[in-house]
């Protein structure tokens, strides 16, 4: 089973390349875009009962999930979002949640939004 976590590391203005949410305005009249880094990770849950599972099977699945939801992000428009850079160059890796191994897939995005009301909803869908 898919399900995805917004990972939104709330530093405002915050440095370096796991800044999590960063909001600044333009710095011209009139061009007032908000600027965002968002970490998604999009978790891959293995709900098959196998006695010897790979893990390596967790991790490739997961990479899977996120190459498609990478490229929906690129190339569907959405109003007042402009896609700057989509980075899925993390390494997966796994986590054990209640006794089940979770294959997390980590994708920075870079975007500018007309609006924080343009925003919210591109973060939510992520």
């Amino acid at each position: 089973m898919m399900e995805n976590v917004i990972d939104l590391l709330a530093t405002l203005g915050g440095k370096g390349r796991t800044g999590g949410l960063q909001a600044v305005m333009g710095k011209e009249m009139g061009t007032q875009k908000l600027h965002f880094r968002v970490r998604f990770e999009y978790r891959f849950i293995d709900r098959s009962f196998r006695l010897f599972r790979k893990l390596k099977d967790l991790k490739q699945e997961a990479a899977a999930i996120r190459r498609k939801k990478a490229d929906a992000l690129q190339q569907i428009p959405k109003k007042g979002i402009d896609i700057l850079e989509v980075d899925p160059n993390y390494t997966v890796y796994l986590k054990e949640e209640e006794g089940q191994m979770i294959a997390y897939a980590p994708v920075e995005v870079l975007f500018d939004a007309e609006s924080l009301e343009d925003a919210v909803p591109f973060l939510m869908s992520g």
